[in-house]
């Protein structure tokens, strides 16, 4: 990308913060700042800068930079929109017409925390649509009742054990219903049924090609 022409940079500022116009932010010069308001600190000792820059040229064109080293608030919704109109009810908005919103926090956590809390998913039910959880730790959910529905299909699996308790009875209900057993020939599973357990070695070719998908695609 070509380097910006900055030749019209002007500062008007103090020892404490200032407004600063038309200056670059990256070595190369490819990152043009129209405006910024900057708080000046007495040391240098800050990875972060405080300011809010509105970014004129470069891959970040047309976008607002906002930096600071401690923490960033917003309270609003004292007195929020009617109950009438698009707005109504609502005390804070963040609309992205196009791409991702992305929340991180490398060395935190992100917390939600609300009377109600609604994850919504419009997309088309093929590529988009889906709603993900990932976690390399535990996922726990603690609540009052649980509700768990699929319209085509549920899958509960687990590559260790799998344990589904109600102390005060379970319900299976269905059109038919299949129990099946794993081999308890020790080192050369699925052999055969007659072994021990209930498993065909279709069953276990079925096992082995969920366990071939998960690991390898």
């Amino acid at each position: 990308m070509a380097e910006q022409d900055c030749s019209l940079h002007q500062e008007f500022n103090n020892s404490e913060g200032g407004l600063f116009l038309s200056y670059s932010i990256d070595p190369k010069n490819t990152t043009k700042i129209a405006c910024a308001l900057r708080r000046i600190f007495p040391d240098h000792g800050r990875k972060f800068k405080q300011s809010i820059e509105l970014v004129m040229a470069g891959d970040l064109e047309g976008s607002i930079r906002c930096e600071t080293p401690g923490v960033f608030e917003i309270a609003c919704g004292e007195v929020p929109a009617g109950k009438t109109g698009d707005y109504a009810g609502i005390a804070g908005l963040w609309s992205a017409q196009n791409g991702d919103i992305v929340l991180a926090a490398p060395k935190g956590s992100v917390r939600i925390i609300a009377q109600n809390i609604e994850l919504l998913s419009n997309g088309d039910q093929g590529k988009t649509g889906h709603v993900s959880v990932v976690a390399n730790g535990k996922f726990r959910t603690y609540s009052r009742d649980l509700d768990l529905e699929a319209v085509e299909k549920a899958a509960i699996v687990s590559e260790v054990g799998l344990n589904i308790i109600g102390s005060g009875g379970v319900t299976v209900e269905g059109g038919g219903l299949t129990v099946e057993e794993g081999s308890d020939v020790k080192g050369v599973p699925g052999v055969s049924a007659v072994e021990g357990g209930s498993k065909t070695n279709i069953e276990w070719f079925r096992q082995y090609e969920r366990f071939f998908k998960k690991w390898f695609g």
